[in-house]
């Protein structure tokens, strides 16, 4: 262990004690210590010996907060709890002339539950895109992927669907076509 990993590892417990000043939960401030003692590691280079490392850890700690915090702040998660409510509440808007009406009434309990059995990445692609009308773009920069992975995953969570929504759909009478 040279001079420096010493150091920094002398000073562990002053960076909890920093972490702990934007943290409550105790878990969450291990993980901002330990992302805070890796990147010091890896941006060791630029310590000067003799510098305050002190001031140079407590800086590092408070950006990688601030980092994480808006990154966190960034991205959207829905769950689909969250749209259980609205289809619950939901007033019966649906009006299909082939379909009876205790079929239409089960539509958005059947679509709810197709949608709650498909992984949660899926399930939260699609209903940020779907539901709440965000463009792949958007999606794509709030979950910090490619565009062209968030449009592949509509595409499978959109197969997943209709899949698992087939029966439903062929009991009140709608087809899925390509034309």
């Amino acid at each position: 262990m040279d001079i420096f990993e010493k150091e920094l590892s002398d000073n562990y417990a002053f960076v909890q004690q920093v972490a702990s000043r934007f943290l409550q939960d105790a878990n969450e401030i291990d993980d901002l210590v330990q992302d805070v003692m890796l990147s010091a590691l890896r941006h060791r280079s630029k310590y000067q010996e003799g510098t305050n490392l002190r001031g140079w850890l407590s800086t590092m700690c408070k950006n990688t907060f601030i980092n994480q915090y808006r990154k966190k702040a960034k991205s959207k998660e829905v769950y689909t709890e969250d749209m259980k409510e609205v289809v619950d509440n939901a007033e019966d808007i649906i009006d299909f002339d082939a379909a009876d009406m205790n079929e239409q009434e089960h539509l958005g309990e059947n679509i709810f539950k197709a949608l709650s059995t498909l992984p949660h990445q899926y399930q939260n692609l699609f209903l940020l895109v779907s539901v709440y009308g965000y463009t792949y773009a958007e999606v794509a920069e709030m979950k910090d992927m490619p565009i062209g992975t968030v449009k592949s995953a509509l595409f499978k969570a959109r197969q997943m669907l209709r899949e698992r929504l087939k029966d439903a759909a062929d009991n009140m009478g709608i087809r899925y076509s390509l034309d």
